[in-house]
């Protein structure tokens, strides 16, 4: 019998754009969300059977510039709704929280989005990799964040120097555990610095991205828009 195929869910805006814009105000970089927090559409796309085959259909998907990866999915009873929004107001669409979406059972992609104002995006997965070696012998995806992608014209310095890393995992449901795990250990060695955010919750800050795996994230590794004093990175 073949190898069944990994599935993973994406959502797109229903009217685009759906990107982050930045503008240079007073020579600071100022961030824009254009459309992704509000109304999207969830889909589920079959990916491959392999790790590599996974990760590979995962960037040509993320090439499109129009999907974004779902941490979080429709629970079965809500797989018919036609879409995704903050508040759940028109028919036939629910809102983007734990009461409606989950994280899945079985294979799937694990996002980490790993934070910090230093480091390339190599030498972060570096990191990563020395406080999980149990990472060292998987196929991982790389892709700068879209905050990542931009500069001030002619500075050569990104907006903020984070990254995600893509890593197919036996059973999504652990997700939270291996967050868990991760944290501790980058603590441990002072790449995360536990904070409290404003709901009084404490947070890890500098390396890991706490907030991916809420079912409200959007992890966007979309191209960003650039107006007058910035440039790709």
């Amino acid at each position: 019998m073949p190898a069944k195929k990994i599935t993973q869910g994406y959502f797109t805006a229903s009217k685009p754009p759906f990107r982050k814009q930045f503008t240079d105000i007073n020579d600071i970089l100022v961030k824009k969300s254009l459309g992704q927090f509000t109304d999207l559409i969830y889909t589920e796309k079959e990916l491959g059977t392999t790790a590599n085959e996974v990760l590979q259909a995962h960037a040509g998907i993320l090439a499109e510039n129009k999907f974004v990866y779902a941490v979080c999915v429709p629970k079965p009873e809500y797989v018919g709704i036609t879409s995704v929004v903050l508040k759940a107001e028109p028919a036939k669409s629910i809102s983007r929280t734990k009461d409606f979406l989950e994280i899945p059972a079985g294979a799937g992609l694990l996002c980490l989005d790993l934070d910090g104002k230093h480091g390339t995006e190599i030498e972060k997965y570096n990191q990563l990799l020395g406080i999980m070696p149990e990472f060292r012998d998987v196929a991982a995806l790389i892709m700068p964040s879209s905050s990542a992608r931009v500069c001030k014209v002619g500075s050569r310095e990104p907006y903020k120097r984070s990254c995600h890393i893509y890593i197919v995992i036996s059973d999504r449901s652990k997700t939270i555990q291996i967050k868990e795990l991760i944290v501790r250990r980058a603590r441990k060695v002072n790449l995360s610095v536990a904070k409290v955010n404003k709901a009084g919750q404490v947070i890890a800050e500098d390396f890991i991205d706490d907030s991916l795996f809420t079912a409200s994230s959007i992890i966007s590794d979309i191209e960003p828009i650039v107006s007058a004093g910035c440039e790709l990175f």
